[in-house]
């Protein structure tokens, strides 16, 4: 079967989607097949995912891998920050807890706090499962960051005590869930989108179908028509729409209207950002990252002293925990 000619389809995103993809891949769409639309189509989104992957670096990220940022001090737990009002060092400590109700033998779920000599500066929470077996997996928690204004590079350093954490234990994949507003900031440190496997299509009309029924999805995210980058994945047999690699692409592309509209380095999460991406931090990156941090290890094992949760963290933790249940 030929293509129909896209615009009795209809819609703003249809009208998108055509031409995001109709110029790379034929200058006329009625010219392929469904089969080869779709072969072209999977092919050009993993160009489009891996374009818009690269766009956006982290000056902070290549800066405090620098000699002015390496801890005057060769100690346990010791590494620096950086001043958003000089771009100096800011000498900070990282402290590790292991938490209430977890045991070191059977599972490590663990918060690294990094204060500096003013306080808190924020926290990391995550888990290694069976640290000590053949199926040790690396379980996401969350991260908190305060003073961001003032401090640069918070989670940077609470990420490279995971990652020394991971490589201690031969995991080589550290999943997350991104809210949408953060999902460029995740990219920043590497991570990718997982490709998913939503909805079987066969044909171009398939793709507009989908599209027209995940428009209350966008439509709740604000995301405007023209923003929207539908993305095909293919497991080896049949081709699907990639619902969470095209919610990456498209927030991907509203957050940096919104960065650029707003002049500002950050988007504030609102209460109904609900939705969340999956991504991955793997392969090349991974292995950036661990080129990255030799000879600027916060530990040299891999791990900090860990000391028992105390009851203030405990009750915050419980908090927490109630709160985003009741989200």
């Amino acid at each position: 079967m030929r293509i129909k000619s896209v615009s009795k389809i209809g819609g703003e995103i249809v009208s998108q989607a055509k031409k995001t993809y109709e110029k790379p891949l034929c200058e006329n769409l009625r010219e392929l097949t469904d089969l080869e639309f779709l072969r072209r189509m999977y092919a050009r989104s993993g160009q489009l995912c891996a374009e818009i992957s690269e766009s956006v670096k982290s000056k902070t990220l290549q800066e405090l891998y620098t000699d002015e940022f390496r801890p005057s001090v060769t100690e346990s737990g010791i590494t620096t920050v950086k001043s958003v009002l000089n771009g100096k060092p800011i000498e900070a400590v990282v402290s590790g807890e292991l938490l209430d109700g977890f045991s070191v033998k059977t599972s490590h779920t663990l918060r690294y706090n990094i204060c500096s000599k003013d306080g808190l500066l924020g926290y990391k929470r995550f888990g290694i499962n069976n640290p000590f077996k053949q199926d040790k997996s690396f379980s996401p928690g969350y991260i908190e960051s305060f003073c961001n204004d003032d401090v640069a590079g918070v989670q940077i350093r609470l990420l490279q005590t995971t990652i020394e954490n991971t490589s201690k234990h031969g995991i080589t994949q550290i999943p997350l869930k991104s809210l949408i507003p953060a999902v460029v900031y995740h990219t920043k440190m590497g991570f990718r989108p997982v490709e998913s496997y939503t909805v079987k299509i066969k044909s171009l009309k398939d793709i507009f179908k989908v599209l027209k029924k995940s428009k209350k999805i966008f439509k709740s995210l604000n995301f405007n028509n023209d923003e929207i980058i539908p993305i095909i994945s293919h497991n080896g047999r049949d081709y699907y729409f990639d619902l969470n690699r095209t919610l990456y692409c498209t927030a991907m592309r509203h957050n940096q209207n919104l960065l650029k509209a707003a002049k500002q380095k950050h988007i504030a999460v609102r209460p109904n950002d609900y939705q969340t991406i999956d991504m991955v931090l793997e392969g090349k990156e991974y292995d950036a990252w661990l080129k990255r941090i030799k000879g600027f290890e916060i530990t040299s094992d891999g791990s900090v002293p860990m000391v028992k949760e105390n009851f203030f963290h405990k009750i915050q933790r419980y908090f927490f925990a109630v709160l985003r249940a009741g989200m």
